[in-house]
């Protein structure tokens, strides 16, 4: 009988190491989330909007030309942790600007081409941002939501 009951408590011990084994760490619970952002009215066309918990990981999502958004925690898709967000949105555009006026005529291109200046007009990239800069800081930005279980549609309509 002792022999058996020994067998049995290595049994039980061996399955419950087993059992812990497969129970690794738990990713913290998220819950869908999606909406609009809009400037003045009219969806922003490209950025990117963070959601900041109090605790854990952030969530984050790429604004589409319609202004939509989904938000991404740990895969694409999967939302935001439960609870209250801080929500920054940083949107930016870029263009090409001269930064010396073209040339306005043949003999004027070939000087500057002779002296070094260069024969064509330079281009730099300037970048402008869509929303005031308040909004791309968690220690300025006015914008917070609560994260609620279910579906949650936040849309963001920024004056």
């Amino acid at each position: 009988m002792d022999r058996r009951f020994r067998k049995l408590v290595v049994c039980q011990l061996s399955l419950g190491l087993l059992v812990l084994a497969g129970c690794g760490p738990r990713m913290p619970q998220t819950v869908p989330v999606h909406g609009k952002v809009t400037w003045n009215g009219k969806p922003l066309t490209t950025g990117t909007i963070t959601f900041h918990p109090a605790q854990g990981r952030t969530a984050t999502g790429q604004i589409q030309p319609d202004g939509a958004y989904t938000l991404m925690t740990f895969k694409p898709g999967d939302g935001a942790l439960l609870g209250s967000h801080k929500v920054t949105i940083e949107a930016m555009a870029s263009a090409a600007a001269p930064t010396t006026a073209p040339p306005k005529s043949r003999d004027e291109e070939i000087r500057r081409a002779l002296s070094g200046q260069g024969a064509r007009a330079e281009q730099v990239m300037a970048v402008q941002r869509l929303v005031p800069e308040q909004y791309s800081s968690q220690d300025t930005t006015p914008l917070s939501r609560e994260v609620k279980p279910g579906q949650n549609v936040i849309d963001f309509n920024l004056p």
